[in-house]
Parts: structure tokens; C-alpha cells; sequence
């Protein structure tokens, strides 16, 4: 038997990321933006989104991280759509580095569980709604509709 999920702190995590990788994030301050509102994801997947953001860094290779050659890696969009996850922002171009980790956050999230980041796969909740999860936390979603 699994337990339950511990309660996530989504602002900590949040602000971590925002601290942690300014150049990524830097479209939150932005009200009109749709990172204004930070990822908007399950917490098994923040580990993912920390990884992509440490891969991007990574490939940029810039000390100035205020640098434009920085910032024009920011996201503009991070969430969930049908169960899978989505990351709008600039490319490099396929087989590029940052394509690359853009590629692998999504193959990852696609086989994680979105709601505690164990090993998951697409779901169809009694509602119809799609998510990537694990059985029991599925089982949890639809004991509560």
C-alpha cells in the first residue's frame, strides 16, 4: 500500500526555481504572461522542470546570466494539457541541445506521475480527463469525483 502525498509547497518550490534560474524565468514578471502565474503543473514534476532548467543553463554557457544571450532561453508557458506536459519557449533547432532537453523533459513527464513523481503513465479519469499518473494516484482521483 502506497501513502498518502505529502502536501506540496508550490511558492517554495516556485521561488526556488525563480532563484535559482532567473534567466528561464524572467517572463513571470510580466502580468500579462502566462509564466505570471509560474508552472503550472503537478509537484512530481517540478524534479523534471529543475532538471530542463539546469540542462538549458548548461547549453547556454554564459557567465552573465542577466546576459541576452541568457534570457532569450526564458519559458514563456510550463504546464499540463491531456495528460502530458508542455514547455513553450525558444529552440535551438532539432538535435540542438536545448531542443534536446526540451525532448526529454517531455519523454520524462510522460512516464512520470505528475502528482508524486513515481512511475507513471497516461491515465483516463471516470470524468474523461487525462493525466499522467501512477495507479494509485489515479485511484485517489477517482474515488473523489
Amino acid at each position: 500500500m502506497v501513502g498518502p502525498v505529502p502536501k506540496f509547497d508550490y511558492a517554495a518550490a516556485k521561488a526556488a526555481l525563480y532563484a535559482d534560474f532567473p534567466h528561464l524565468f524572467w517572463q513571470r514578471q510580466i502580468p500579462q504572461s502566462s509564466m505570471s502565474y509560474g508552472p503550472a503543473i503537478g509537484p512530481g514534476w517540478y524534479p523534471i522542470i529543475r532538471e530542463l532548467c539546469v540542462r538549458i543553463t548548461k547549453a547556454i554557457d554564459v557567465e552573465d546570466l542577466t546576459d541576452p544571450k541568457a534570457t532569450k532561453w526564458g519559458f514563456a508557458q510550463i504546464k499540463e494539457k491531456y495528460g502530458e506536459l508542455r514547455i513553450y519557449g525558444p529552440r535551438d533547432g532539432e538535435g540542438g541541445p536545448i531542443y534536446e532537453a526540451y525532448e526529454w523533459a517531455e519523454e520524462e513527464a510522460s512516464k512520470t506521475c505528475e502528482v508524486c513523481g513515481r512511475a507513471g503513465d497516461m491515465q483516463v479519469s471516470s470524468r474523461g480527463w487525462y493525466a499522467t499518473t501512477c495507479q494509485p494516484c489515479a485511484d485517489e482521483n477517482n474515488n473523489s469525483d
